[in-house]
């Protein structure tokens, strides 16, 4: 189950959950406002349940980190929406690789839960808004407003090109690899 706090996570522990997804700022979509530094041992520490880390990861780096912050596996979300396979609109897929992290928005006021947004998809929406309010006509246009909002998370600004999803996991894996092995104490 997806969790952003402790309260949270408490919850879903005592009805039984096997793990926990910690979703930490700079996630894609609904996101928490907690660092991943803290947040994903925070919740390994005081629920004891295996812990999926959520949040900004776009390469084996990230992941790595991660890992040793005490995560037991990690969720990647918007580095695999900007591939051929992912079955997003490909303007969705462009912004993803076109945007920076200073180009997401966090708010709740899209859909009532704090969440990450691409600003140009928000500007797009708002001029479409704007436009169809004075037309006073919604209709079909006040659908296409709500599936052109895109969120995505902070991993945008290590993402440089849509890439095919196999090329992406082998690349994070190398990533991974080759940084586990760098790391202080790896040739033990």
């Amino acid at each position: 189950c997806d969790v952003t706090t402790l309260r949270h996570a408490e919850v879903v522990a005592q009805s039984g959950a096997d793990a926990l997804i910690a979703v930490a700022a700079g996630a894609g979509g609904h996101a928490g406002a907690i660092s991943p530094f803290s947040l994903f041992p925070y919740l390994k520490e005081r629920t004891g349940l295996p812990i999926v880390a959520a949040g900004a990861i776009s390469n084996g780096r990230q992941m790595a980190a991660a890992l040793a912050l005490g995560a037991d596996a990690v969720y990647v979300g918007t580095r695999l929406i900007a591939t051929p396979e992912a079955s997003a609109a490909e303007g969705y897929k462009q912004m993803i690789v076109d945007c920076k992290p200073e180009e997401i928005v966090y708010t709740d006021r899209v859909s009532g839960i704090p969440a990450n947004w691409l600003r140009p998809s928000l500007d797009q929406a708002r001029e479409l808004l704007e436009s169809t309010v004075e037309s006073k006509s919604l209709g079909a246009d006040e659908t296409k407003r709500w599936r052109d909002i895109w969120s995505a998370g902070h991993g945008v600004g290590q993402i440089q090109e849509q890439l095919p999803a196999g090329e992406v996991i082998r690349n994070m894996a190398q990533e991974y690899l080759q940084t586990r092995d760098s790391l202080p104490g790896a040739e033990n």
